[in-house]
């Protein structure tokens, strides 16, 4: 069977059916309001952002502890079961179980708000974007934040790229650039959208970056130059979500016009077009890593799925807040979403 989770602002997490919309279990997190998940690297264990981070184990759904970090905004996994968050006030803020019975550090930060968070897929670097810069830090040792320079306007999204690219940002001022981890310097500047920069999405292989944005654009880039290939036009309003199938011959779109639309890599023709239907407005989406089934988040409170690659429309989980991220976890029968009213786990049996 098909099951979602749901954490809400009423502080309980509830385990549902996605047939038939019933509540299976229901955990209770004993916090207000929850603004993120994020799975360990094993998928064992899922973290909960919000007046703490809250640990529950993914599969039974079992509280495992609690980490006191105060009200965070987002959370993020190490190695292992190291955490990484940032709290209300833009500290980051590291978790990790051996350090003196699990004492909480906190780096050094320009003590900004934001919530843009990534980690690197070894666990030693964690980059963070706040209104107008990139901080970067090396958790394996000493930490302090490597940055110069930064962004003319608020960080949208960050990611980790292989070799010489290091850490890429996107911001509203409509460029995205590369730094580098070990120095904080920027490496390259690209420019070429005209608003907002959304989303972006390294491809499986690393050879290219994706971006979307607010001027309605899709954009493809080669790494590690930072070539434009193509850029392409087709969605009606702002683009929040792309993602790449995993053989990277397709890329994902999602826009508040209602549409996922699918893109050929290599000419940047549309292939496709899945409709949402009944005015719904599209936040991000996410593909699982068998590429077999894609998920979309809306804003009247629902996550659409599609089964791929036939693009066969299932059952919606439907929640009580607007949607406006989801993300699978390592195992494909879980998948993350991010609410106005919380986060929720969907477990697709």
């Amino acid at each position: 069977g098909e099951h979602a989770a749901t954490a809400c602002h009423d502080g309980k997490a509830r385990v549902m059916s996605t047939r038939d919309g019933t509540v299976q279990r229901t955990l209770d997190v004993s916090s207000g309001h929850l603004l993120d998940v994020a799975f360990s690297p094993d998928g064992r264990v899922l973290a909960v952002a919000g007046s703490d981070v809250f640990l529950f184990d993914s599969r039974t759904g079992d509280p495992l502890g609690t980490v006191r970090t105060g009200p965070v905004r987002a959370v993020g996994f190490l190695r292992g079961d190291a955490l990484v968050a940032r709290n209300n006030i833009g500290e980051v803020l590291v978790h990790r179980a051996e350090d003196e019975g699990g004492r909480l550090w906190t780096l050094p930060s320009r003590g900004e708000s934001g919530t843009a968070l990534a980690v690197s897929g070894s666990g030693r670097w964690v980059a963070v974007g706040n209104n107008r810069y990139v901080g970067v830090y090396d958790v394996t040792v000493e930490p302090e934040d490597r940055v110069e320079g930064g962004h003319a306007g608020g960080v949208t999204a960050l990611a980790f790229a292989a070799g010489e690219i290091g850490v890429v940002s996107a911001s509203t001022d409509g460029t995205i650039r590369f730094w580098d981890p070990a120095t904080g310097r920027q490496r390259r500047l690209l420019s070429g959208h005209v608003a907002d920069v959304t989303s972006i999405a390294i491809s499986p292989s690393g050879r290219h970056l994706a971006s979307v944005g607010s001027d309605r654009t899709v954009r493809l880039w080669a790494l590690p130059a930072g070539e434009v290939v193509w850029t392409s036009q087709g969605h009606e309003a702002v683009i929040y979500g792309v993602v790449w199938s995993p053989d990277e011959r397709r890329l994902y779109t999602s826009s508040w016009d209602g549409s996922v639309r699918v893109w050929d890599r290599s000419t940047g023709a549309e292939v496709e077009r899945l409709e949402a239907g009944d005015g719904e407005a599209l936040y991000q989406l996410d593909m699982d890593r068998s590429g077999s089934l894609l998920a979309a988040a809306s804003a009247s409170g629902k996550v659409l799925l599609w089964s791929l690659p036939d693009a066969r429309r299932r059952s919606a989980v439907v929640t009580t807040g607007r949607c406006r991220g989801v993300d699978f976890g390592p195992r494909p029968s879980e998948l993350a979403v991010v609410g106005s009213d919380g986060a929720r786990l969907v477990l697709l049996d």
